[in-house]
C-alpha cells in the first residue's frame, strides 16, 4: 500500500491475516494510515508500518464518520451511482481482442471504450487517444478476468508510464472481477468496482486506487495509490421515494439517472447529484428540488431560478379528466436543433391496469403516457396524453400520483424510435447517456381553491440536506387542483 490513508469499511467489515500473512503500509519512503472500523486479529501486527514517516493504525472506530475520516455509506452511494451513470456514456473507440488494443476517435477530451470479453495476453495498447484525455473502460458481463504484462499508451511499445493515472477501469455489471493469475503484470489504472454483492481477487499489483463496494481477496501484491486525474461528467437523478420507486442505484437495482449534457434539458436549468436523491415523505417528490450540484467542481447547466432547483420544467395544464387526451401539461424544454426525445410515466395504477391503485412503479400499460415523443426547443409546449377510466369520475377523495418525465437526445437520424439503442431510453430506470429526468407528485381534490403559492420553511435532513417541505398549489377549473411536488 503506497502513501496516504486506506480505509476499510468499518460498518461491514473485520480484517483476518492468515498463514503468518500481513499488510504493510506506506512501505518505502513514504508513511501512510489504516482505518479499521471493525477488529484486527490476530493482532494489531497484522499491520506493517514503513518508511520515514510511519503511519498509523485505529480499529473499533465503529460508523463514526469522525473517527473513519469518511462516511463510507455517504461515499459508497456515490460511487454505486456514478459507476452507474458512467455505464451508459457513448463509446468513442473500440476494443479489438485480437491484439487488445483500444483505439480512439483522436479527439474527444473523454475516451470511453466496452469490454464484453476477458482480457488476457501482452498489451494492450491505448492509440489514437489524446495525450491528455481521460480513458473510461466499461466491463460489462457477470464476470470478467485482467490478465496481461505491460500496457502501452501512443503506440504498441511506449510505456504508460504516468497516463494510468487518465485511466478508470468502470466494473458497473461484473460481479466477479479478477486481476492477474497468469502473466502478473501490474494493472496500470484506476480501478471502480463499486457493487455490494462483488468480489475482486487481487493476484497482480495495481498501479491506481482500488475503489471496492464488495468483497477483496489479495494474494501477495501491492497497491500502489496514485490518484485518479482524469475527468468524468456529472449525472442528474430522480428523487421519488426509494421504497416503493428504485430511485437510488445499487446495482443490481438500476434507477433513473442522465449523463448530464449541455443545451439538452428540461426547465432552466439542471444540475448533478452523485445517486438519486429519494424523498422522505412518501407524498412528495422534492429533495432533488433542494439538492445542488455535487460534482467538483460544481457542475450546472443553465440558470435555476432558485439556486438547486433544477425540477422546473412541466407543470399540469387545464383541467385533467377520464378518457382519451384527458390530461395536459406544459413542458419547457432546452435542445439542440435536431430536437429531442421526451418520455413520461404516471403511476395510475396496478399491474391489471385497475383505477386509482398507485403500485410504486411506472411498469404497467396505462401508465405509460407519453412515448417517445420528439420535442423542440421551447417554453409552454402542450402536450396530451390519455387518462385511465375511473381516475377522476365521481372522485369525492383527493388523487395523488406519481410521475416521471425523462429527456434524452435524438438517434443518428434525429428520431426518436431508434433514440434508445443510441443511448436514450424508454424505460423509467436505468441509466440514459443524456438529457434529465424530472420526478413530480400530482395531488388532485374535488375541492375548489384560490391560485396561490405556498413554500415552508426548510428542515434539516439526517444528511445534512435542506429538505423543502410543500410545493405549488395551483388552482384548476371542474373543481379539481393540483399539488406539485418535485
Amino acid at each position: 500500500m503506497y502513501p496516504g490513508t486506506w480505509f476499510i469499511d468499518s460498518v461491514r467489515c473485520n480484517v483476518i491475516a492468515t498463514n503468518g500473512g500481513w499488510f504493510d503500509v506506506g512501505a518505502e519512503n513514504a508513511g501512510g494510515n489504516a482505518v479499521v472500523g471493525g477488529t484486527v486479529s490476530p493482532d494489531n501486527n497484522v499491520f506493517k508500518f514503513g518508511g520515514t514517516n510511519p503511519g498509523s493504525l485505529s480499529t473499533g472506530v465503529g460508523t463514526d464518520p469522525a473517527a473513519l475520516g469518511v462516511d463510507f455509506d455517504a461515499t459508497l452511494r456515490a460511487l454505486r451511482g456514478r459507476s452507474q451513470c458512467w455505464s451508459a456514456l457513448p463509446a468513442t473507440g473500440m476494443y479489438d481482442p485480437t491484439d487488445n488494443t483500444f483505439t480512439g476517435d483522436g479527439s474527444a477530451s473523454l475516451q470511453v471504450f466496452y469490454v464484453d470479453t476477458d482480457v488476457i495476453g501482452v498489451g494492450p495498447s491505448f492509440i489514437n487517444v489524446p495525450v491528455t484525455a481521460t480513458v473510461l473502460v466499461n466491463f460489462i458481463g457477470p464476470s470478467r478476468t485482467w490478465d496481461v504484462w505491460g500496457t502501452h499508451w501512443g503506440d504498441t511499445s511506449t510505456p504508460i508510464g504516468s497516463h494510468r493515472e487518465q485511466v478508470l477501469f468502470n466494473f458497473y455489471e461484473p460481479i466477479t472481477v479478477t486481476f492477474g493469475g497468469g502473466s502478473n503484470g501490474p494493472i496500470e489504472a484506476n480501478v471502480l468496482a463499486a457493487r455490494g454483492d462483488s468480489t475482486t481477487l487481487v493476484g497482480a499489483d495495481v498501479n491506481g486506487r482500488l475503489i471496492l463496494g464488495g468483497n477483496l481477496i489479495h494474494n501477495n501484491s501491492e497497491i500502489h495509490n496514485y490518484p485518479f486525474t482524469g475527468t468524468l461528467p456529472a449525472c442528474d437523478w430522480g428523487d421519488h421515494p426509494d421504497t416503493p420507486y428504485p430511485t437510488v442505484a445499487d446495482a443490481p437495482t438500476q434507477a433513473a439517472s442522465h449523463v448530464l449534457t449541455p443545451g439538452l434539458y428540461l426547465g432552466e436549468c439542471v444540475d448533478g447529484e452523485p445517486n438519486g436523491q429519494p424523498s422522505s415523505d412518501p407524498d412528495t417528490a422534492i429533495d432533488d428540488d433542494n439538492t445542488g450540484s455535487s460534482a467538483n467542481p460544481p457542475e450546472t447547466l443553465g440558470t435555476c431560478a432558485v439556486t438547486g432547483d433544477d425540477e422546473d420544467g412541466v407543470q399540469p395544464y387545464g383541467a385533467w379528466q377520464d378518457g382519451p387526451n384527458g390530461g395536459a401539461i406544459l413542458v419547457d424544454v432546452v435542445a439542440p436543433p435536431a430536437g429531442a426525445c421526451l418520455n413520461g410515466w404516471i403511476d395510475w395504477s396496478d399491474a391489471n391496469d385497475t383505477p386509482n391503485t398507485p403500485d410504486g412503479n411506472f411498469n404497467n400499460s396505462a401508465d405509460y403516457i407519453i412515448q417517445n415523443m420528439h420535442v423542440n426547443s421551447g417554453s409552454g409546449q402542450i402536450i396530451n396524453f390519455d387518462v385511465p377510466a375511473g381516475t377522476f369520475d365521481g372522485a369525492s377523495v383527493d388523487r395523488r400520483y406519481h410521475a416521471r418525465f425523462r429527456l434524452t437526445q435524438v438517434d443518428a437520424n434525429g428520431n426518436c424510435d431508434g433514440a434508445e439503442a443510441y443511448g436514450g431510453t424508454a424505460s423509467p430506470d436505468g441509466p440514459a447517456n443524456s438529457g434529465e429526468v424530472e420526478d413530480y407528485v400530482f395531488t388532485f381534490t374535488p375541492n375548489p381553491v384560490t391560485l396561490r403559492q405556498q413554500k415552508v420553511a426548510s428542515a434539516s435532513t439526517p444528511w445534512g440536506w435542506p429538505m423543502l417541505l410543500g410545493g405549488f398549489i395551483i388552482a384548476a377549473a371542474a373543481l379539481r387542483r393540483f399539488r406539485l411536488g418535485g
